[in-house]
């Protein structure tokens, strides 16, 4: 028949804790020891350890008179004080004394028929520790999907914001650039007819009759108000046909654009120049120091890149 100390053992209890739980309860048997080793799961303190040894050396050189221990407020004999304690964290009962009479030892059929219940206690108890942390699993599984959820949604929410605000800046980009050549157009045909005008009266004057004298048409305003924009969309169309495209500050200098494009091409700032197609005008030299709100190319301006 296997001891005490390996039926305990093979309960799954640490052999460290097994052998004290014996030594704490005088191997009294198996019952003593499970109560101790239920009451201390983690094993006994270093003053219980203390305690025990100093109840080992006094064992051998006394007799004890007392055999065990009664609870006063029910009348249940208790093996030692540790199954005193037992008891006491079980029921909340506080009076014990003691008495003579030994606890009767269990019998093979009784400590059998008691590590089966404790066995059925033991896997109740692990049950409930397993459904128990499968709850907690399930609810941080369902904290953590709420917040996937939550940072994908967020994330959704701020795309679209920045596609519509973008398509929004496009648009008003296309109107822009629709009323600018709207308004170069407009020049071109005042242009036309003041070169008209100038025909008809250099006839006229040749022919010896004065010319009528008409009223200059007023210029065409070309550029679209820039006061209330902050930002310049600048186009680089470059000889090779590729395009650089750019959004600069509208009090950006123009030597900022000549960093950006030859960080974008590799060539040198001082080998290429940048020019306006239509007035025609080559935006170098001291142009390099002025705003491209100054330059007019705020909200937007299409530059032609041409190597020196």
């Amino acid at each position: 028949m296997a001891s005490d100390l390996e039926t305990l053992v093979s309960m799954g209890f640490p052999k460290e804790n097994v052998e004290q739980a014996l030594k704490a309860t005088r191997n009294a048997g198996l019952q003593p020891a499970i109560d101790w080793l239920v009451a201390h799961p983690d094993g006994a303190s270093a003053e219980e350890l203390n305690s025990i040894q100093n109840e080992d050396t006094s064992a051998t050189s006394e007799d004890q008179v007392a055999n065990s221990l009664v609870c006063q407020d029910c009348g249940k004999q208790l093996r030692d004080t540790n199954a005193a304690e037992v008891h006491a964290a079980k029921t909340g009962h506080v009076n014990f004394g003691e008495s003579i009479e030994a606890v009767k030892q269990l019998t093979p059929e009784e400590k059998a028929a008691r590590l089966e219940a404790l066995k059925v206690e033991l896997d109740k108890r692990k049950r409930e520790r397993l459904e128990r942390e499968k709850q907690e699993e399930k609810e941080r599984e369902k904290v953590r999907r709420a917040s996937g959820r939550e940072i994908t949604d967020a994330k959704a929410k701020f795309e679209e914001q920045e596609m519509k605000k973008l398509a929004e800046l496009k648009k008003k980009e296309k109107d822009e650039e629709k009323l600018a050549k709207k308004k170069i157009l407009e020049q071109i045909e005042a242009d036309k007819k003041e070169r008209l005008r100038k025909r008809e009266e250099a006839k006229q004057l040749a022919a010896g009759i004065a010319p009528t004298v008409q009223p200059a048409p007023k210029p065409v305003a070309l550029r679209v108000n820039a006061q209330n924009h902050t930002q310049a969309r600048i186009q680089i169309k470059q000889q090779t046909g590729a395009n650089i495209v750019n959004t600069f500050e509208a009090d950006a200098l123009l030597s900022d654009i000549y960093e950006y494009v030859s960080s974008q091409t590799g060539i040198p700032s001082e080998e290429f120049s940048l020019s306006m197609a239509f007035p025609r005008k080559v935006l170098d030299g001291d142009s390099k120091s002025q705003t491209l709100k100054d330059l007019g190319l705020v909200p937007s301006a299409s530059l032609m890149l041409a190597r020196k």
